[in-house]
């Protein structure tokens, strides 16, 4: 059956779920991607601080000590911890200089062009490293300066795992309060139409019909329509009794009259005669009498309010 009810009822639901498929969706990658714009922006920033402790330590002419305490000391403590998840590699022609952090790790740290942002890299102790690789205009001696910085997300990813779990959860529960909101809105919306069918089986077994006054305006003209027909029915009703009652009164002259006719022939002894007449006098008798009471029955009752 074509149901009203269950098309707008099956149409909002696949709105609601198409909604919902498309913010999960957001939800799975719109988290990692602005907190990885943002580390990769803050590792960016670190590769340009390097890069001038560099050429200030070169212009200084340090030896290597020098050079490994001057970049230490542009990128920060986190640096200098072992294993902390905060690591740089700096690249000069064939020297490099490398944070204390690795340790004793091996970080193939990759050499770029500029601003290369390079895959993860799984870094020791199960770290998961974003790595930001920089090309650097060359030194005064025409050396090439690469620089690479490494940050470990895998913290951050289970943060971000954590919170996509609790946002699907809270998702997937509104869209079910939603889905149950929507169906009882739209059971009080299509309640005039309930209403409609039953005021028309209300008119159809003759009984009283009201309507609620303040009705939707959708609905409105429907239940208009209804209070007509009732209306209509009742005068019909009544445009029926009232023939059917000057009809019984209009033949109850010439039944009389036959009646004296059926007692006349009686008298001149035609019994036969007389008996037929009475027999079919009889008939018409009733089936006057039956309509009469079919029609008191049916305009009876009030046919609308």
């Amino acid at each position: 059956m074509n149901s009203i009810r269950r098309r707008l009822s099956l149409t909002l639901a696949l709105v609601l779920l198409a909604a919902g498929v498309l913010l999960a969706f957001a939800l799975r990658d719109f988290p990692r991607r602005m907190v990885e714009e943002h580390v990769l922006a803050r590792l960016d920033h670190d590769a340009d601080l390097l890069y001038v402790h560099l050429l200030d330590a070169l212009a200084r002419q340090d030896g290597e000590a020098g050079m490994d305490s001057a970049l230490m000391g542009a990128a920060g403590p986190a640096y200098d911890l072992p294993l902390s998840g905060h690591y740089f590699l700096v690249r000069l022609g064939d020297r490099q200089w490398r944070s204390r952090s690795t340790w004793d790790a091996d970080l193939d740290l990759p050499e770029g062009a500029e601003g290369l942002v390079s895959p993860r890299l799984a870094g020791p102790a199960g770290q998961a490293l974003l790595v930001v690789a920089k090309r650097f205009p060359d030194s005064a001696d025409g050396r090439a300066v690469s620089i690479a910085l490494a940050e470990d997300v895998a913290a951050i990813d289970a943060a971000i795992a954590a919170f996509r779990a609790q946002a699907l959860t809270v998702l997937g529960l509104a869209l079910l309060v939603l889905l149950v909101l929507q169906r009882r809105v739209l059971l009080r919306g299509l309640a005039p139409l309930d209403e409609a069918v039953d005021a028309c089986r209300r008119l159809e077994r003759g009984e009283a019909v009201q309507f609620e006054a303040d009705a939707p305006a959708e609905v409105r003209p429907l239940l208009a329509a209804v209070e007509r027909l009732s209306r209509h029915q009742a005068q019909r009703l009544g445009r029926i009794r009232h023939a059917a009652g000057n009809l019984s009164h209009a033949l109850k002259t010439p039944l009389a009259v036959l009646g004296h006719s059926a007692d006349a022939l009686a008298a001149r002894g035609d019994e036969e005669g007389a008996a037929a007449i009475r027999t079919q006098l009889e008939t018409m008798r009733a089936t006057i009498e039956r309509e009469l009471r079919r029609a008191r029955l049916a305009g009876g009752a009030a046919g609308g309010a």
